[in-house]
């Protein structure tokens, strides 16, 4: 309810100071006082149409598609700040001025922006009160076409970062310890899953190290004079990590045997794994050509405006 209280009241009185939940009572009769015309049965009502949007935000009502459930539940996996532009967006397709294509578009680009932000590195001071200034600047008639617009601005001048550029996040996506963020088994689920009509069920699955973390003699060879290097700079980078359900099976065996024995990867059901059975080795080459393959079906899961 504090949630919801606080973006409630940032939408009505246009607000990018977030409200303490210890001063959420006072804003709230603040708000009231300067509606006083508004009729108490008209307020409710409108508290209760916008709690609505919240909720299914928060997952706490089902959305009119599956679409939008999805777009919906992927968004609120980054975090709750972003539930005062969500009710924005929702009042907009509620009033007819947003499809819903163009709803799910929004919902996705939003969220591309929270997770190329932190595959990148880039520190926010606060997320909410840039949602709330995003939300400020979205049209009535173009909520679409103006979202896209303040997504792209560049926000510097309040600590902010601007919308990272395909280029820099490939980079960034490629080359970065992707296993010590937080997101790293959202982003592999996400590589697996998105757009495809079966969904692969990732339930119990774990994120597992190609070549593994402890190496040893028949993997130092494959890897060459540099193992040492190679495998300091490439043990945590995307093209090195994947997901199964059999992570201490696999253990630091050589890579032939990862891929023979029994639900080992020739017999994996896993999409992110099919590049990796057709390997005869398990190089700096492998890795990053996955790496590159991966990072071009990521532009299309989180598209830059």
């Amino acid at each position: 309810l504090n949630l919801f209280l606080r973006d409630y009241l940032a939408l009505k009185r246009k607000a990018t100071r977030e409200v303490r939940n210890d001063q959420l009572y006072e804003s709230f009769r603040v708000y009231r006082r300067s509606i006083r015309e508004t009729p108490l049965e008209s307020l409710l009502s409108d508290i209760l149409r916008f709690a609505g949007y919240h909720a299914a935000w928060g997952g706490l009502r089902t959305m009119p598609s599956g679409h939008l459930t999805q777009a919906m539940r992927n968004l609120r996996a980054r975090g709750n700040t972003t539930g005062v532009l969500t009710m924005r967006l929702y009042d907009c397709y509620e009033q007819g001025t947003l499809g819903e294509n163009a709803f799910v578009r929004s919902l996705r680009l939003v969220e591309s922006y929270l997770l190329r932000l932190a595959v990148c590195g880039h520190q926010i001071r606060s997320f909410w009160r840039i949602f709330a200034e995003m939300t400020l600047d979205i049209e009535d008639d173009h909520p679409d076409d103006s979202l896209r617009s303040s997504l792209l601005k560049s926000w510097g001048s309040y600590g902010f970062w601007s919308f990272p550029s395909d280029e820099y996040f490939v980079e960034r996506f490629t080359e970065t310890n992707l296993y010590a963020l937080q997101i790293c088994r959202h982003i592999l689920d996400r590589l697996e899953n998105d757009g495809e009509g079966e969904l692969s069920r990732l339930e119990g699955y774990t994120v597992e190290h190609i070549m593994p973390q402890a190496l040893n003699d028949p993997w130092k060879a494959m890897l060459g004079e540099d193992w040492e290097k190679i495998h300091q700079g490439w043990l945590h980078r995307l093209g090195n990590l994947t997901l199964t359900g059999y992570n201490s099976s696999y253990s630091n065996l050589p890579f032939e045997a990862k891929k023979t024995i029994p639900k080992g990867f020739n017999e994996s059901p896993v999409r992110l794994n099919m590049y990796v059975r057709n390997q005869s080795e398990w190089t700096v080459d492998e890795m990053e050509e996955r790496g590159k393959q991966l990072a071009e079906r990521a532009l299309k899961i989180w598209p830059r405006p």
